[in-house]
């Protein structure tokens, strides 16, 4: 299940408009942390609430998982933030980019060029 099937089925699917799930290529896994941006502070609280100290596995190991603030805030942000990395520029898998997507839809939405 990628990250975007599991916030759906966990009923935030309507509340985000940001993600990105940084992944570890040499190891074919993801990095360990995220990037959500939620469409308001209430979902975020309501996120950090029912998410931290849920514990995770992949089959191979299992995590605690903390939520806490990112450095960068706000849909504007982010995509400024991003749309410039060397992972926007340079990844061609659009699987592993950072992506904006429709709170309402949760249509993905491509983020603009550099």
């Amino acid at each position: 299940q990628t990250l975007r099937e599991w916030l759906w089925t966990s009923g935030f699917g309507g509340v985000y408009n940001f993600c990105y799930l940084p992944i570890e290529f040499k190891k074919h896994c993801c990095a360990g942390y995220c990037f959500i941006n939620f469409i308001s502070s209430d979902a975020a609280v309501s996120f950090r609430n029912q998410v931290s100290g849920m514990k995770v596995t992949d089959g191979k190991a299992s995590s605690t998982l903390e939520v806490c603030d990112a450095r960068v805030q706000g849909l504007d942000n982010n995509i400024e933030w991003f749309r410039n990395s060397a992972i926007v520029c340079e990844l061609q898998d659009e699987d592993h980019k950072p992506f904006r997507c429709n709170p309402n839809t949760g249509e993905i939405i491509p983020l603009p060029g550099p």
